[in-house]
C-alpha cells in the first residue's frame, strides 16, 4: 500500500499511545520500546513524520524480524486513525 507523504505533528508522548493501543497486535513492550525509539528518531527535531516514513521504518524491522508483518500492519493501521481524526 502507498501510504501519503504529507508530514504531520506527533509528540513523543502521542507516538508511545499509538504504538501502545495497537498492543492488540500482539507487540510485547521490548518490540513497543523498539518501535517507538524508531519513529521518534525518524521522526526528527522538528516533530513531523509522514505515514509513508512511518511505514518505511517499520518495513526496516519486519525485514531484521523485530516485528512481524501482522504486528506492522496494525500498527500502521494505529497511526493511519491518529493521522486522520474523525471530524
Amino acid at each position: 500500500m502507498a501510504y501519503s507523504q504529507d508530514t504531520f505533528q506527533i509528540s513523543k508522548d502521542d507516538i508511545r499511545e499509538v504504538v501502545t493501543r495497537s498492543r492488540s497486535a500482539g507487540l510485547n513492550a521490548e518490540e513497543e520500546r523498539i518501535i517507538e525509539d524508531t519513529i521518534i528518531r525518524v521522526r526528527g527535531s522538528n516533530e513531523r513524520i509522514s505515514l509513508f516514513e512511518i511505514d518505511h521504518a517499520l518495513q526496516d524491522l519486519e525485514i531484521k524480524q523485530t516485528i512481524s508483518k501482522f504486528d506492522r500492519r496494525h500498527v500502521m493501521e494505529a497511526f493511519e486513525a491518529y493521522s486522520s481524526p474523525s471530524e
